[in-house]
């Protein structure tokens, strides 16, 4: 397994996750920009949407986890099934969840304390976007069996046609916030339409092989999609946490916070990317029974990881009050986010590695064992965090306690990952 065939998967598969990122961020900012409450009311939405891409991210993972397993055991002809089976199953899903979510609508403005004058407005964005939204699914699907099969460019082609359909449309024919659903159901179909027409003309899904769902897609939606929604369910559970936390600090502690966390958030992302090609190429050893090549992708992978992520620390170490200076105009607030570069960013290479290997994990088989790590992990931030911004009034007990934590779950959780990918590599013969 060559550093160069690893690479050219891993670069667009991490590129493909940053776009995403980007591209929400770009969105948020041209609908703040829109006026008259709508940023307010997007914000509100924000939980809701992020259920329904656990859902979807889920489903995707699940089939490309298979597609990678099925085409390394040179049985391609069986990924149509997966892609039918999980389709229908995510369908249902995303129904479900889109019905609780529609029929509670009023709840939910409740819940978030939408203001009066908002709440009609805020149930009519929900219920469009909520609806738009599943065409998505489908795209997600096609772009995970292009990752699957290692067409990774690909992949972050079709998963750049949607970004750009939807930022450009949000500019350009979004004047309110009543044309966003409108703009995101265009980007949606036209994505899912050129992601069809990418594995349909590759040959990996058919509309006789669909029908023929293999045995096994209920134990891929267990053991490797419900671990992955419970993951963003967690990280987003989490999010919420923090802020309360850094919250007793004032509201310049929030914002500082706020800012610092989110380039942390740009910085880690495409580790979720990279890890996932690892898995894939891992995913495809394994399944042509040749155990030496998943290994060496994984060590391998995991080198360049360990590279990248050393050239980013170095970045944020030496770069780290410079770029506070960008981040506001608030003299308060560049201070908290200076102190909040100064502690964390020489984590930020610990943190990446480990989720480069949390990934691989989730995505071998092994996603309960990802969700317990990252649970401790977050536990542990919480409680400790918590109880030190509550006794000092300030929230850099909390940034000091994550900048532990972070070497910690590379000293700990680190090996732990490595050992539990080993054991799906070389499985212990089972002796009788």
């Amino acid at each position: 397994m060559k550093y160069r065939r690893i690479a050219a998967l891993a670069v667009p598969m991490a590129a493909q996750t940053a776009m995403m990122l980007v591209g929400q961020v770009v969105v948020v900012a041209l609908i703040g920009r829109m006026g008259d409450g709508a940023l307010y009311v997007q914000a509100l939405y924000a939980p809701a949407e992020f259920l329904l891409v656990a859902v979807v991210n889920g489903f995707a993972v699940a089939l490309q986890v298979a597609t990678a397993r099925r085409v390394g055991a040179g049985e391609r002809g069986a990924v149509a099934g997966y892609y039918g089976g999980l389709l229908a199953l995510g369908v249902a899903a995303y129904a479900v969840l889109a019905g609780v979510l529609i029929a509670s609508a009023g709840t939910l403005g409740v819940l978030v304390d939408v203001a009066p004058s908002e709440a009609e407005r805020f149930r009519s964005f929900l219920v469009a976007m909520v609806l738009v939204g599943s065409l998505r699914l489908g795209g997600e699907l096609c772009s995970a069996v292009l990752r699957g099969v290692g067409r990774g460019t690909a992949a972050a082609m079709l998963t750049l046609t949607y970004v750009v359909l939807m930022t450009v449309g949000v500019a350009v024919f979004a004047s309110d916030l009543a044309a966003v659903p409108v703009v995101a159901g265009v980007a949606g179909a036209v994505e899912l339409g050129v992601g069809l027409l990418l594995v349909t003309r590759a040959g990996l899904v058919t509309w006789h092989g669909v029908r023929l769902w293999p045995s096994d897609v209920g134990r891929l939606v267990v053991g490797v999609g419900l671990p992955v929604a419970a993951t963003y369910v967690l990280l987003f559970v989490v999010n919420l946490l923090l802020v309360r936390i850094v919250a007793i600090d004032g509201p310049a502690a929030v914002a500082g916070f706020n800012a610092g966390y989110t380039m942390q958030t740009a910085v880690l992302v495409p580790a979720i990317g990279f890890g996932s090609a690892i898995a894939v190429l891992v995913n495809q050893g394994v399944g042509a029974g040749d155990r030496e090549a998943a290994a060496m992708a994984f060590r391998r992978g995991l080198a360049l990881a360990t590279a990248g992520y050393a050239v980013v620390t170095v970045v944020f170490v030496l770069a780290g009050v410079p770029l506070a200076n960008l981040m506001a105009a608030d003299a308060a607030v560049v201070a908290e986010v200076r102190d909040f570069l100064t502690v964390m960013g020489p984590t930020f290479g610990c943190n990446g590695l480990v989720l480069v290997a949390l990934t691989v994990v989730q995505q071998v088989g092994r996603g309960g064992a990802a969700v317990g790590l990252n649970l401790a992990y977050f536990v542990l931030v919480i409680v400790i965090g918590w109880i030190a911004v509550a006794e000092s009034g300030d929230a850099r007990g909390l940034v000091v306690t994550m900048a532990v934590m972070g070497y910690a779950s590379a000293v700990v959780g680190l090996p732990a990952s490595v050992w539990l990918v080993r054991k799906v590599i070389r499985p212990q013969p089972v002796t009788v």
